[in-house]
């Protein structure tokens, strides 16, 4: 059997690099996540690393299927055991790129290592949750195999199963993490975090899934509910070829409700955090609002029905990091300051 030869690294050399290779494959979560110290820093930090690591597994081309699922086990008993993913390694050797995520994916030890120094409890809070994601992985991989044709999922049902598997697990998994990082959480808030989990994962990727859907769409897949796309005539290759029609902005509308509906709860469940608790507060509150104002990004005049994407802009970004860091204990003025971005309808 070949082994790839890997250079030996300190624990502290190995954590150095997980750092820096965060702002290489998310800007976003980098921003998130400086907000957070010690070891709530640490554990977020290498959980979004894993889980990461196993999207990129997921989505590469250069895999069948059935290996790139025996990697994923492989992967799932590595972080179960602390030994070493040498099948990731090996898979990836051949094909190894500049770009930042095949990096992380071919060095996935590195992350092991380091993630094998945080105390079992939090371990513990991590592990079935990747192992869930990685199973919803191998019920969608439709939407991780190219094709000549445009896959839709078939229904919004089946839109938010999507999401609970990519994003709801990952709502579960930082709920277990808060609470164990700040045992002054009451049971009775614990419990509506824990309900309320899945939904806030929800709502951010469905706004990322709203602002991406025209890039999905020259990639073969789109997100956009056959029921949805039905209910207003439209085929995912008219969306493809004509992103003006009102019939898009139509079904973006309906999405964008269910997307608001659910950022509303992210807020519900951010309330739940204890007052004092100023990182994880901040943590929480910078996503969710950044993908409220996100949807009131929408308009009939956005790059999204041009066949581009939309984002907010740096100032609000700016914006929000300032203004949540004064009052972030403060539900009223949060629930002000969600409720500011209000937007008309799209039809």
């Amino acid at each position: 059997m070949s082994t790839v030869q890997t250079q030996t690294y300190t624990p502290a050399e190995d954590f150095a690099w997980c750092k820096s290779m965060l702002p290489k494959v998310s800007r976003t979560f980098a921003l998130v996540i400086s907000v957070l110290t010690g070891e709530k820093y640490k554990s977020i930090l290498l959980a979004y690393l894993l889980c990461r690591i196993a999207d990129t597994i997921e989505d590469n081309v250069f895999l069948p299927a059935e290996k790139k699922y025996q990697i994923l086990e492989d992967f799932i008993s590595s972080l179960k055991s602390g030994l070493p993913a040498d099948s990731i390694t090996l898979a990836f050797s051949g094909h190894k790129t500049d770009d930042p995520d095949s990096d992380l994916t071919f060095q996935a030890d590195r992350v092991i290592r380091v993630f094998y120094t945080l105390p079992p409890e939090t371990r513990d809070c991590i592990v079935p949750w990747v192992e869930e994601m990685v199973r919803g992985m191998k019920k969608f991989q439709a939407f991780s195999t190219p094709s000549e044709t445009i896959t839709a999922v078939k229904s919004v049902q089946e839109l938010e199963e999507y999401c609970y598997f990519v994003a709801g697990t990952v709502g579960i998994m930082l709920t277990r993490l808060f609470i164990r990082f700040s045992p002054t959480i009451s049971m009775e808030n614990q419990e509506k975090m824990n309900r309320l989990a899945v939904s806030f994962g929800i709502g951010l990727q469905l706004t990322n899934i709203l602002k991406d859907f025209n890039e999905d769409l020259r990639r073969g897949w789109c997100y956009l509910p056959a029921d949805l796309l039905q209910k207003h005539g439209i085929s995912p290759e008219e969306i493809k070829n004509h992103p003006d029609d009102k019939r898009v902005a139509a079904v973006v509308e309906d999405l964008r409700q269910i997307a608001h509906a659910h950022l509303k709860n992210a807020l519900d469940y951010t309330f739940a955090i204890p007052r004092f608790e100023r990182q994880l507060r901040l943590f929480c509150l910078w996503p969710l609002h950044m993908a409220n104002q996100t949807l009131a990004a929408i308009t009939r005049k956005s790059g999204l029905f041009t066949g581009g994407t939309v984002k907010i802009s740096r100032d609000q970004v700016k914006n929000t990091v300032l203004k949540t860091q004064f009052d972030f204990f403060s539900n009223h003025r949060q629930l002000s300051f969600f409720n500011k971005y209000s937007y008309p309808s799209l039809v």
